[in-house]
């Protein structure tokens, strides 16, 4: 599934104690091509893929939770 890049920076913070703020450029999207994630329209019609990834990090917390 697309997004599951969502749930590898999810899951650690769980753990996080502590968290600081960098003002620096890790990752850049390429936008414009027509067939990337981030484009709205593929956004659209993948949105099958991100709620399944939404379920899977809310099922994730239910379950630390108990």
């Amino acid at each position: 599934t697309f997004y599951v890049d969502n749930i590898y920076v999810f899951e650690p913070l769980l753990y996080v104690r502590n968290m600081y703020y960098m003002d620096v450029n890790l990752y850049r999207y390429y936008i414009g091509r027509e067939d990337q994630s981030v484009n709205e329209e593929i956004m659209i019609s993948r949105i099958d893929q991100q709620i399944r990834v939404n379920k899977i990090m809310i099922d994730y917390m239910v379950d630390k939770k108990q």
